[in-house]
């Protein structure tokens, strides 16, 4: 038994379309566009599970700033009834500090990624005080976390990797920034901001290998949505 819920919705500093004029860039953080990443929960076998953890101002590593986070995804798992210590494994689709930064909040958990090289993490787990939940699980392609299929979807980084869950007879795609939001899907672009991108040829295949199996996509910020591509030329 298997159930899929959003823990928060996650808010992107620029979607697609919208002026990078650093007086526009402020306004919006202003009005809660922090550029944290949305944190999905899994309900499988009955253990709780969660996909990302969102960190909002990713840049900004002062205690006032942690200790910001640490209150809002609180807040947002007591909406599901949930709090830190349930939380039995956490998978992160990319190590960008914005989905993964919140880490040292799960004392329970196990951490999870896709790394096929077994790339060594201690030097983020340092920085960001996680280290007491090392060492993570490293996961291949044939691996399953929390009832979901692993999905590598490499481009917005080399490892990134999304997931695949069968949920009602329909195909749901949890795709990280594999496809940002909705505006990128639907303008068929990949987020060009980011360090360790291989690229946006590789980065659109990943998008594009998401669009021809998915019914309903989970994005890496912002409210999933129904992949009415599936099917068409892409």
């Amino acid at each position: 038994m298997m159930e899929i819920s959003l823990v928060k919705f996650g808010t992107l500093s620029v979607e697609f379309g919208e002026s990078l004029n650093e007086n526009l860039y402020q306004i919006g953080k202003n009005l809660g566009k922090f550029g944290d990443s949305s944190v999905i929960h899994i309900n499988y076998e009955e253990n709780h599970y969660l996909v990302d953890t969102g960190f909002a101002n990713e840049a900004l590593l002062t205690p006032e700033n942690f200790l910001y986070n640490e209150k809002d995804l609180k807040y947002h798992l007591n909406l599901q009834s949930l709090n830190f210590e349930e939380i039995v494994g956490v998978f992160i689709t990319h190590w960008h500090a914005d989905h993964f930064a919140n880490l040292r909040l799960f004392p329970n958990a196990k951490i999870y990624c896709y790394n096929p090289e077994n790339e060594n993490y201690s030097s983020l787990a340092r920085r960001f005080q996680f280290g007491k939940l090392l060492p993570i699980i490293s996961l291949n392609e044939e691996d399953e976390f929390a009832g979901c299929r692993l999905f590598p979807t490499p481009g917005h980084t080399k490892w990134h990797c999304s997931l695949l869950a069968d949920l009602q007879n329909f195909k749901i795609v949890i795709a990280g920034d594999a496809i940002v939001s909705q505006s990128y899907y639907d303008h068929d672009r990949v987020w060009p901001y980011n360090a360790g991108q291989l690229g946006e040829t590789e980065a659109k295949q990943a998008m594009h290998n998401i669009i021809e199996v998915a019914d309903y996509i989970i994005p890496g910020h912002g409210h999933p949505f129904q992949n009415y591509r599936k099917g068409s030329k892409v």
